[in-house]
């Protein structure tokens, strides 16, 4: 009985495990791409990105509050106030050289909204710029699950066409057999089929190793239990349009629009400062300088400041604002100029890639009659086995060059999707 809860124990410990968690029985592409973009660490900094704006926003409207400042002072001075006149039976206290204050400077602005409603719309627009340049960060992932992806199909179609070619050297090694065994045939020719027989087999084994690799590859990016069992989908066509549609388009839209922001905080420098303020405080001397006690004191009114020294720079910064447009503009321009050729190189291998298709399906049908007829001639004892898996060689890699022509046309057109951004 102990033994027996041990097992179990055991079991359940294992079914818990990682290893031991549900392999996924049948993937799409666009599955496979989304798991991708998801199990990328760098998928993480967008929450930090939004955390940091949500902070910078709070410390932005915390500038409505009033600033309120405690100081304090204590001083020795040389020389005090007094009067150079001596009046009679009248006796004026001299005022102490070392002097005293504590006081607090609350300042209330009421001018500064607009300075606040521009901080914050360039603090969202940083927001979203740094998003976005994730985005495109995070796009790159796609082709690379592509490749692998379709590199696993094509894998797939030569296990396929080896396990054909199989099928097919095991019905005419059948066939020689007999033919052997009624003196049609010599022993030697059952044993070049045999030996290429043996031949698919290792073709076969190497092809299912590259497969192992490929799906560890996938699994490992996409973060899913995928093993040798997982059905991978063909995808159907690519959507086929012309518009480009990359983030790094509205990446550089972004950074457009963080300009004209910030030419309207350039427009604020010459709103002046004009607010309420409140002194208060206690010291030696207070706000009466010829009194020698400690008294409390306050002052309070409107304060202005107008700062005009910002007119020195306003033209070069205004300047500076143009020239980073222009440059952004510029990036954005060498950008949908190497795209258009990318695109184009890209279009051509669509195009090779439905021509060979169409050349391939001939070539298939003509090898596939070929080799009905060399069968007939095998069991005829007219060919010899050579010359059989000759004919039946060229008809397997006819077979599996337009399959793979196939799989090929479908990366194609995904990588076409991938340049245009759809």
């Amino acid at each position: 009985m102990r033994i027996l809860l041990l097992i179990v124990f055991i079991s359940l410990i294992g079914l818990s495990s990682p290893a031991f968690a549900q392999i996924v029985a049948k993937i799409t592409l666009e599955e496979c791409q989304a798991w991708a973009k998801s199990n990328l660490p760098l998928s993480k900094q967008y929450d930090l990105i939004g955390k940091s704006a949500e902070y910078n926003l709070s410390n932005a409207s915390k500038q409505y509050l009033p600033m309120v400042s405690l100081n304090g002072q204590a001083s020795y001075q040389s020389d005090v106030t007094s009067l150079p006149i001596d009046l009679p039976n009248l006796e004026i206290e001299s005022i102490d050289k070392d002097q005293y204050k504590v006081y607090a400077d609350i300042y209330q602005p009421l001018l500064n909204g607009s300075h606040i409603k521009t901080k914050k719309q360039l603090i969202e627009k940083g927001r979203e710029t740094e998003e976005q340049e994730l985005e495109v960060s995070l796009y790159q992932i796609k082709q690379r699950v592509n490749q692998i992806y379709f590199g696993i199909l094509l894998i797939d179609l030569q296990l396929e066409q080896l396990e054909i070619l199989s099928e097919d050297l095991s019905n005419v090694l059948t066939m020689s057999e007999a033919a052997v065994e009624n003196g049609v045939s010599t022993l030697s020719n059952a044993h070049l089929l045999e030996a290429e027989s043996l031949n698919a087999s290792q073709k076969r084994i190497q092809a299912e190793s590259q497969r192992s690799t490929y799906l560890n590859m996938l699994a490992w990016i996409t973060g899913q239990n995928i093993d040798q069992k997982t059905e991978l989908v063909i995808p159907e066509n690519a959507p086929n349009t012309t518009d480009i549609n990359r983030p790094e388009l509205s990446l550089f839209n972004l950074q457009q629009s963080a300009l004209s922001i910030k030419n309207k905080e350039i427009d604020n420098r010459w709103i002046p400062n004009l607010g309420i303020f409140l002194q208060a405080g206690y010291g030696r001397p207070a706000l009466n300088f010829l009194s020698n006690s400690f008294d409390p004191y306050y002052i309070g009114g409107l304060r202005l400041n107008w700062n005009l020294s910002n007119l020195y720079s306003l033209k070069n910064d205004r300047n500076l604002l143009a020239i980073n447009g222009l440059k952004i503009e510029n990036q954005k321009e060498t950008f949908l100029f190497n795209t258009q050729i990318d695109l184009a190189q890209n279009s051509e291998e669509v195009n090779k890639y439905n021509a060979l298709i169409m050349e391939s399906q001939k070539l298939v049908n003509l090898r596939s009659e070929i080799r009905k007829s060399a069968e007939v001639q095998l069991e005829n004892g007219m060919i010899t086995s050579l010359e059989y898996i000759q004919y039946l060689n060229a008809e397997h890699k006819a077979n599996l060059e337009m399959a793979v022509y196939k799989i090929q046309l479908l990366l194609a057109k995904y990588t076409l999707s991938f340049i245009n951004g759809n």
